[in-house]
């Protein structure tokens, strides 16, 4: 049998408190202390907190009530923040949207989740114009002045009591639903309690920690900002993500933890001011979201020294294992493959295709149960996934002997190739070893596998030196059906490689 059951934490009977009225209890009990910020502001615990309580008195008034989904179109901002934090507070289920690339793609999301209300922001109006004509939702109301949106909530909250109100959410209320990050090309929303979701942000305390949130928050951005609200540290917002802007904010802000998706960190520690900078404040930057072949961890790690950490979940998982230092680092070369132990109160079986657990080193289907884990999709709970009170990720893995999970990729990527099973992150691996390669994405492309390189400045390496290099240090059989070199990786709102243009791409080449 090949699983990992790690130790479960006590379950203790104190009574049960929500996400929001642990953030806003740093009110009372740290009033000064700076909650977060962004390039212009600083808000306190206790700003934030009457911030919080405005808004959800501006929400109720306009009829949102518990039970109510509510869909945020958001900026990385305070007030995103806070207006999340008080439609919770009011018993809402809450979602950071996407932006989604067409009005019927918001209209269509909007209508699986079942949405009650939209909040917009005047920098996301645009984006929701279609869905705010169309009347996809009952109520539609604007952080700021939007001329499309009659109700703006900071205009009426800024005529409201700032003290508190007593939340009115229940441990077992649907309270969060979280995006899938869409590389397949269709965003799915992951459903949780209130009590499931604050198991998922609970990692302790984070009181020394200055977290830069710097993508957007309808992924794992904004779960990264819970923990550390939560866990009594400082969120740091900056509005996107640009190399040079956050560069300046590690070092202004003292910033000493960062998570970024792989193309994103590629670009950081590429940037030519990486080494210039100040950024002695950092203790992790962590990298989630996409494959990281070993190869390339190895040449992050040579650039940034030993600062990475890549944990592996999903957004209908949470957290199910991680990377860290001291094993994350050039002395260990063989964990580099790997994506870390699995964690506490995680339950993880390598499954293979029968069901039955695969024997220990073999490889399966990886499964896991966590008490972080959704219970389903907003449209059908019990859609594909979700199986006997586990989720099956679709990934293939094994554990080694020493308790290192390795992901292999998405089953539905394995491709046969001279009477072996290769994945793509094995063709990506071979690229990124190249001296001259930066990244490198493999995708299935019909029977082989295609990939798309970035090169180092200046070279004019091609794709048939590309293709020799494999050839000649891993043999033929991880040599790429098709190499497309590029200034840059297609990528998706959430910063992810985005699958299904990079398939596009190749499928546009053939043709042409």
């Amino acid at each position: 049998m090949t699983r990992h059951a790690a130790a479960t934490p006590a379950v203790t009977s104190q009574p049960f408190r929500s996400f929001v009225e642990l953030i806003l209890d740093r009110g009372v009990s740290e009033p000064d202390a700076v909650l977060v910020a962004d390039r212009d502001r600083r808000l306190t615990c206790a700003e934030f907190a009457g911030l919080v309580f405005r808004l959800a008195r501006a929400l109720e008034r306009e009829g949102c009530k518990r039970g109510d989904r509510v869909a945020i179109l958001a900026t990385i901002s305070p007030e995103a923040l806070a207006v999340r934090c008080a439609a919770a507070l009011l018993g809402c289920t809450t979602m950071f949207c996407p932006y989604k690339g067409s009005d019927a793609g918001l209209r269509a999301l909007l209508a699986s989740i079942r949405a009650d209300a939209l909040i917009v922001f005047p920098e996301t109006a645009a984006v929701a114009s279609g869905a705010i004509g169309a009347g996809s939702v009952a109520r539609v109301m604007s952080l700021g002045p939007v001329p499309a949106v009659d109700l703006d909530l900071l205009a009426i909250a800024d005529t409201m009591a700032a003290e508190p109100i007593p939340t009115r959410a229940h441990a077992g209320d649907l309270g969060v639903l979280v995006s899938s990050g869409g590389t397949t090309g269709k965003s799915k929303a992951s459903r949780r309690s209130f009590a499931a979701y604050g198991r998922m942000i609970d990692v302790g305390p984070t009181r020394d920690r200055r977290q830069l949130v710097c993508m957007p928050l309808a992924y794992v951005s904004q779960v990264l900002a819970d923990q550390v609200l939560v866990g009594g540290g400082t969120v740091v917002l900056c509005e996107r993500f640009e190399p040079g802007i956050v560069l300046q904010t590690i070092e202004r802000e003292r910033i000493t933890h960062v998570g970024l998706v792989e193309p994103a960190l590629v670009e950081l520690v590429d940037h030519p001011s990486f080494a210039q900078r100040d950024l002695s404040s950092l203790v992790a930057i962590t990298h989630i979201g996409a494959d990281a072949p070993a190869n390339l961890r190895w040449r992050l790690l040579e650039r940034a020294g030993p600062i990475l950490a890549h944990p592996y979940g999903a957004s209908e998982a949470g957290i199910i294992s991680i990377l860290a230092a001291p094993d994350y680092d050039l002395c260990n070369p063989e964990l580099l493959a790997t994506a870390g132990r699995v964690l506490p109160g995680v339950e993880l079986h390598i499954q293979r295709p029968d069901g039955s657990d695969a024997p220990p080193g073999g490889e399966g289907a990886i499964v896991i149960r966590s008490a972080a884990a959704a219970d389903g999709y907003a449209v059908d709970p019990k859609q594909s996934g979700f199986r006997s009170g586990g989720y099956q990720t679709g990934d293939l893995g094994l554990l080694d002997a020493d308790g290192y999970l390795h992901v292999r990729g998405r089953a539905a990527d394995a491709r046969e190739i001279d009477g072996s099973t290769v994945m793509p992150l094995d063709v990506a691996n071979a690229l990124c070893a190249h001296p001259e390669v930066r990244y490198a994405v493999a995708v299935p492309v019909g029977g082989g596998v295609g990939s798309i390189v970035t090169l180092a400045p200046g070279s004019d390496t091609g794709e048939k030196a590309l293709r020799e290099f494999v050839r000649e240090n891993y043999g033929d059989r991880l040599v790429p059906s098709a190499v497309l070199v590029s200034d840059r990786i297609p990528t998706t709102e959430q910063g992810k490689p985005d699958r299904v243009a990079i398939i596009a791409a190749f499928a546009a080449v053939s043709s042409s």
